[in-house]
């Protein structure tokens, strides 16, 4: 894998050794998505946890490499980012954005139906997200509601850019 052992966008102090687990948020088929907390800022984080080995095995070296880049480079406050990655021998860690009120079709399931105020809002916010990444040249290609999060007051976040890809 050729991904550095760690970065930061703040304390590059920070290792992999001051995160705290607090509970699993989701599973996927290349590893876990868990809420961390990190003991030298209190600051929460999703850490997710990818499986080098499965990475391999499915030919997606060059995907995470590109989502690494989008997460560190992303600025915009309806696109999630990543202040950290470190790797070891076994597993990749990114930590992204936590966004505390789950994804859209969790939220959507829960109500049965957004009225139309919520439906525009949420628009809104998604189209701002995605001219963003069209201004930098980067393509989503896997929006769907579970991509997309959402705190508790209405707010979105694009997330999950494993397919996404750089325009040239």
């Amino acid at each position: 894998m050729m991904m550095s052992s760690s970065k930061s966008k703040q304390d590059t102090s920070v290792s992999l050794d001051d995160f705290v687990i607090k509970k699993v948020i989701d599973k996927g088929s290349f590893g876990k998505v868990f809420l961390v907390e990190c003991t030298k800022n209190g600051k929460v984080y999703a850490m997710k946890r990818l499986n080098k080995d499965v990475v391999l095995q499915k030919n997606q070296v060059e995907n995470i490499r590109v989502e690494k880049e989008i997460l560190f480079d992303a600025d915009h406050p309806f696109v999630n980012s990543m202040d950290y990655v470190f790797t070891n021998e076994l597993r990749i860690y990114f930590f992204l954005q936590f966004v505390p009120g789950g994804n859209i079709y969790d939220n959507l399931y829960k109500v049965q139906r957004f009225n139309e105020a919520t439906v525009k809002f949420i628009s809104a916010q998604l189209l701002l997200a995605l001219g963003y990444l069209h201004k930098k040249k980067i393509v989503h290609r896997d929006l769907k509601p579970e991509n997309v999060l959402m705190d508790a007051n209405g707010y979105v976040c694009l997330a999950d850019f494993g397919l996404a890809k750089f325009l040239h």
